[in-house]
């Protein structure tokens, strides 16, 4: 995918600016005002779906601070209901890999989150403001 593919949104009225800048890029899985949000592969399927958040050319460009507004997030839910995010493997995503924000009732668990150490701000799951009743069902690091 090219930045072109990524529409320019405001920056959270919370955060005030993007990260990296002026606004932000709309993220690769994007919700937004959703009740009973499901991400996940089908059950029964015998292993993790994965998600490729191509990130290198994005990871280039923050590298030689030519970036203007926030790189694009993989996973983001935004003023949402009751969401679960299960049993997907995310790799390589621009920036971080899961935020939710603004959201209640919020479950993540069985993800495996992988990303090059030498990257900056790839965090795996970043709740942002106004999170209720977060929960992480298992965290296991590798090696």
């Amino acid at each position: 995918m090219e930045e072109s593919d990524y529409p320019r949104i405001p920056p959270l009225p919370s955060y005030g600016k993007g990260r990296d800048g002026g606004g932000r890029f709309s993220s690769l899985i994007v919700g937004t005002n959703l009740v009973d949000v499901v991400i996940t592969v089908g059950l029964g399927t015998g292993g993790n779906g994965t998600i490729n958040g191509n990130g290198r050319v994005w990871w280039d460009k923050f590298k030689q601070k030519k970036m203007v507004d926030t790189r694009p997030y993989l996973i983001e839910m935004l003023f949402c209901d009751r969401i679960q995010i299960s049993n997907l493997t995310l790799i390589d995503s621009p920036s971080w890999n899961i935020h939710p924000v603004y959201c209640r009732s919020v479950i993540i668990q069985g993800m495996t989150i992988l990303a090059p150490v030498t990257v900056p701000n790839k965090d795996g799951i970043d709740p942002g403001y106004g999170i209720w009743a977060f929960s992480i069902i298992h965290v296991q690091p590798l090696g």
